[in-house]
């Protein structure tokens, strides 16, 4: 979902970022097992949310030489969002599900 002038993320999403901002890059396999302990999820339901990411312009992918690695889109986010709360609050919406 797209706001005019940002972004929601849904604190699933939230968790996906956090992941890939501790171990990126990763495949889609190596993001399921960093969360599922966490949250329980299927490899499917992280498939769907990866998805949903991508449309947003999250994440992308990077052809590795044997695998598809996720890299997030805007690596130097979480330190931008850390040093200028009002621009996180004005962009990005994090939304529970």
């Amino acid at each position: 979902m797209q706001e005019k002038g940002g972004v929601t993320l849904y604190s699933s999403e939230w968790s996906i970022m956090e992941c890939l901002w501790e171990r990126s890059p990763l495949t889609i396999v190596g993001v399921w097992h960093a969360v599922k302990g966490k949250t329980g999820w299927s490899k499917s339901t992280v498939n769907t949310l990866l998805g949903r990411m991508l449309k947003k312009g999250l994440i992308r992918y990077e052809d590795g030489a044997k695998q598809r690695n996720i890299i997030l889109a805007f690596a130097a986010m979480r330190s931008r969002l850390r040093r200028q709360s009002p621009y996180y609050t004005a962009h990005i919406r994090v939304a529970s599900v």
